[in-house]
């Protein structure tokens, strides 16, 4: 009789530890259904979040773009019309004067650099924002040759706005800022060097 009530309750224990274990598994198992809900939930969030941020990314570059389209179209538009309605020597010279002054504000014009600097920066990844932090001391004519480069200005190009009397000077320029970013350590070296490629 006790041999029996011992294997009774020996087997009785074993069970209760078995359904234990279950309760334990189980109670786990809820616990990681209920993790991954948490983790569905904030997914979703995320993309989201990212997929408005991509949106209002490229509504912010779309508006940038169009304004400044606008602006040289009135610019233009302008220079054609005063052309037309009185095309004399005296106007021709203000047209020339106009060009001019239009083509230095490439360089001058702080409301319009400040445009292009967007454009570069959402094409490249804020470079222009974070060329301020990791280069304070860059020299103006510089930052205006890698914005230029940025935003695909050929050589030439930027030798003429920049007023470097000679190409060979616009090519040195490329040289010593090209190797500036090489030596850099910083996290932005690749998207620096990226604008020579």
């Amino acid at each position: 009789m006790a041999t029996i009530i011992y294997f009774a309750i020996r087997h009785h224990r074993n069970q209760q530890a078995a359904i234990d274990r279950y309760i334990r598994v189980s109670d786990s198992l809820y616990i990681t259904i209920d993790k991954l809900r948490e983790s569905e939930e904030q997914l979703q969030t995320t993309t989201k979040n990212l997929k408005i941020t991509v949106e209002e990314n490229e509504n912010r570059a779309n508006t940038i773009i169009t304004n400044l389209i606008s602006d040289r179209f009135d610019e233009i538009n302008n220079l054609c019309q005063g052309l037309y309605e009185n095309d004399t020597p005296a106007t021709r010279k203000k047209i020339v004067n106009l060009v001019n002054s239009f083509i230095n504000g490439f360089t001058d014009d702080d409301a319009k650099i400040k445009k292009l600097e967007n454009i570069a920066n959402l094409k490249f990844n804020g470079i222009m924002t974070k060329l301020s932090v990791d280069f304070p001391k860059l020299i103006k004519t510089d930052r205006l040759f890698i914005l230029y480069t940025c935003l695909g200005f050929s050589t030439q190009s930027i030798a003429f706005l920049l007023h470097d009397e000679r190409i060979t000077t616009t090519y040195d320029r490329r040289k010593r800022i090209k190797r500036k970013f090489t030596t850099f350590e910083g996290e932005n070296k690749p998207l620096y060097l990226s604008i020579f490629s």
